[in-house]
């Protein structure tokens, strides 16, 4: 079945990356909580549907700002919030990308900050998808799947995926952790929605 793990995961990881490097790197042993970052995830991208439109309003609804100083050089990033001093970022893109021959239009939304407990955001999202098998990468879990009216379900060949795409179905979880084993860097959640253009 394809997908196009490498390169959401390879996205993912730098556009984590930068807003690491563009964060100021205050020495706090705790970072925001994992749970915060879920919650902001939730409320931003997945109960948005990765609408960018939406995300923002939700985000300025919860008082994020607009990216300034070095952070309004990150590519993507659309707004910046504050939790007890720590920083978190919302990311939106879009774009196209053929996937095994299938043309397929994608909007991205993620959430990332340096928190205080990783593992616990990779277990949060596992119950989201709980019925769905991950595919484990380099600092990253990605889960691929079809949302249906009935729910989330797996997409096991080439017909299928096709047909979900067409059926704008096409859903891709990523949790990129680049902040365990790393000085300064950050946890990201992220939610790829494709369909047909």
């Amino acid at each position: 079945m394809p997908n196009s793990k490498s390169r959401s995961a390879h996205l993912l990881r730098a556009i984590s990356i930068s807003v690491a490097f563009a964060f100021p790197l205050v020495s706090r042993a705790e970072g925001v909580p994992a749970t915060r970052l879920v919650a902001a995830f939730e409320a931003m991208c997945l109960a948005t549907n990765a609408d960018s439109n939406a995300a923002i309003k939700e985000a300025d609804r919860q008082e994020w700002k607009a990216p300034s100083g070095a952070m309004s050089n990150v590519q993507e990033l659309a707004r910046v919030g504050i939790e007890g001093g720590e920083e978190l970022g919302l990311s939106l893109g879009s774009g196209t990308e053929v996937i095994a021959g299938v043309l397929m239009q994608q909007r991205r939304c993620s959430v990332m900050a340096t928190v205080d407990k990783p593992d616990l955001v990779f277990h949060l999202a596992e119950k989201w998808v709980a019925t769905i098998r991950p595919q484990d990468l380099d600092g990253a879990r990605q889960w691929t799947y079809a949302q249906t009216k009935d729910g989330k379900k797996e997409i096991s060949s080439l017909a299928l995926f096709k047909d979900v795409v067409r059926a704008g179905q096409y859903r891709q979880l990523l949790v990129s952790d680049a902040q365990s084993g790393h000085s300064g860097g950050v946890v990201g959640l992220e939610i790829l929605i494709g369909s047909a253009p």
